[in-house]
């Protein structure tokens, strides 16, 4: 039976409703993924023969323990997962892109096979239409909690990480037509753990954390032609892995992170404007502090914030907030079935967003979950 959580659900447990209404959309289950993960990733393939389908990549099987090379696939018209392809070796935090030529890149990550572990330098493609994976070009630098980010010419930039130790300032430019990397400019702070998006056909990078556990505030933008890092403006809070989501009307909102600075994690939220090119810390709050965190843009153009690490509460919390840009605030949506972060939300072409694994950790219940939920209003 297809269980459903329903905001008046949500309002009778005290889930934090607005007086006078009830939270935002409902959640109902789907099959469950065939391998429980946390820290993988997802990515909605829009076109193609398998238009319409998100592709789950890698990611952890069991608490901070081992990884996995296995990747899923679903489908909305098949409500379930079904296998994609094992990977040469197994990978967590580790950022998909789609290559212009429609095949999934993953670079780096982190790989644990029983005792051994540590970050990995390997690339791989995932062709869509044999539903494999093969081998590409070697980053100079393994790297996990980096980004990589792809550039409006179809090449793409991996900046930043962590390297066994070593967190890192360099990046590193992909050719999709050679399947070879190449170094480019170093950025100014070395950092992991930070966001980064295209804004005005610019990479800009956001925060982060670097050296002695320190959140950043500071943002740089990417010269493709120059091969350089130059400053932007700085975040008005410090904060290390938040969201940055680019709205419809050009301006990004960014969305809670930790602190170094504050001790925690924030429920606060700003704004880029890209026509003054500053940034504004926004009256309205999240109804929790959080970090690893999934923030969705919405098919109406609003934001669905869900789950995510809560220092205060020292646990996984369930809570989900929608952003709405004309208003500039917050409101609440109905609380995932079960708190998790490290998990992955995608938005798909009916306009439901399907929510899928991440971690569990409350006081006695440490689980990675293989469950899976489509919020719809």
């Amino acid at each position: 039976m297809r269980l459903v959580w329903r905001a008046a659900i949500a309002l009778a447990l005290g889930c934090g409703a607005p007086a006078g209404g009830l939270a935002q959309g409902a959640w109902s289950a789907v099959a469950p993924m065939a391998t429980p993960r946390d820290a993988h990733a997802a990515l909605l393939l829009p076109s193609g023969p398998l238009g319409g389908t998100v592709l789950l990549i890698g990611g952890r099987t069991v608490v901070q323990g081992a990884t996995t090379a296995a990747t899923e696939s679903y489908a909305a018209a098949e409500t379930c997962f079904v296998p994609a392809g094992e990977m040469a070796g197994s990978r967590s935090f580790c950022p998909p892109v789609l290559l212009d030529n429609g095949r999934v890149l993953a670079c780096g990550g982190y790989q644990q096979i029983g005792e051994r572990g540590g970050t990995i330098r390997s690339a791989l493609l995932w062709d869509p239409a044999a539903r494999t994976w093969s081998a590409t070009g070697r980053m100079a630098d393994a790297r996990e909690l980096h980004t990589a980010t792809k550039l409006g010419g179809g090449s793409v930039v991996a900046a930043g990480g962590f390297s066994d130790g070593r967190i890192l300032a360099s990046a590193e430019v992909y050719d999709p037509a050679t399947g070879s990397w190449s170094a480019t400019g170093a950025m100014r702070t070395a950092r992991f753990g930070h966001a980064a998006l295209l804004v005005g056909g610019a990479l800009f990078i956001i925060g982060g954390r670097t050296e002695k556990d320190v959140s950043l505030a500071e943002t740089e933008r990417y010269d493709a032609a120059a091969g350089a890092w130059s400053l932007g403006p700085p975040m008005r809070q410090d904060r290390f892995r938040h969201t940055a989501t680019l709205l419809r009307d050009g301006r990004v909102l960014i969305t809670g992170g930790y602190s170094s600075v504050q001790g925690k994690t924030l429920a606060t939220a700003e704004i880029f404007a890209p026509d003054t090119n500053t940034f504004t810390l926004l009256e309205s709050t999240m109804g929790d502090g959080r970090m690893d965190h999934t923030a969705t843009l919405l098919a109406d153009g609003r934001v669905l914030i869900a789950g995510g690490w809560s220092s205060t509460r020292n646990s996984t919390v369930a809570s989900a907030d929608i952003f709405d840009p004309s208003t500039n605030r917050f409101t609440p949506a109905a609380p995932l079935p079960t708190s998790r972060h490290e998990h992955t939300a995608t938005l798909l072409p009916d306009g439901s967003v399907l929510v899928a694994g991440g971690l569990q950790y409350e006081p006695g219940l440490k689980q990675t979950l293989t469950d899976a939920w489509l919020f719809r209003e």
